[in-house]
């Protein structure tokens, strides 16, 4: 059995997360410098563009002379508050957190110190009352998931390490491995 083809509205989807991506990695870029970029006609470019600036997740900016004939290049970047996420800094004492954009700015800080560090699900009470603070409503749910999903991963990676560097365990190995871990966090 043949797999399934790509519906339009998939292809549309895939276009605009490469021109978001594209955007991400290169900075701010005119329409010409993404279909240089993607290996596609202006035109092409523009009809993905012009999706993203009617969605408000790009925005215009002023117009570039680069002293080439022609109207002068408008740079697309992300608008103001497009992709807004939770970015959470979790230290030993508490955690920071902030909501940002896709640009970078940053909207709104909370940060708390936590109030017992020795239990794991009172860290993680501190880090989701953070982050749920700071969500809207209707996104509460899915940060909430996210938060979970990165200190499982956090937990794991670090048991995996620490496992690693304990592998030959001896208290002097022991040691190391807390002092190590002690300079990598400061």
């Amino acid at each position: 059995m043949a797999p399934p083809l790509l519906s339009s509205r998939t292809v549309g989807g895939l276009n605009r997360a490469l021109v978001l991506r594209a955007l991400s990695s290169h900075g701010p870029l005119s329409r010409s410098d993404l279909a240089r970029l993607a290996g596609v006609t202006r035109a092409t470019i523009g009809s993905i563009v012009q999706g993203l600036l009617d969605d408000g997740v790009l925005a215009e900016g002023d117009p570039v002379e680069d002293g080439s004939v022609g109207k002068p290049a408008r740079p697309l970047w992300f608008a103001a508050g497009a992709g807004a996420a939770v970015a959470v800094d979790i230290r030993a004492s508490g955690a920071h957190a902030a909501l940002i954009d896709a640009r970078g700015d940053v909207f709104l800080e909370r940060a708390a110190a936590f109030d017992d560090t020795s239990s794991p699900d009172a860290v993680a009470g501190t880090v989701r009352r953070l982050a749920t603070d700071l969500a809207r409503e209707e996104d509460r749910p899915r940060v909430v998931a996210l938060l979970y999903v990165m200190l499982l991963v956090g937990l794991v990676g670090a048991s995996l390490v620490f496992g690693q560097a304990l592998a030959d365990f001896s208290e002097i190995r022991l040691i190391q491995v807390i002092q190590g871990a002690a300079a990598a966090t400061m």
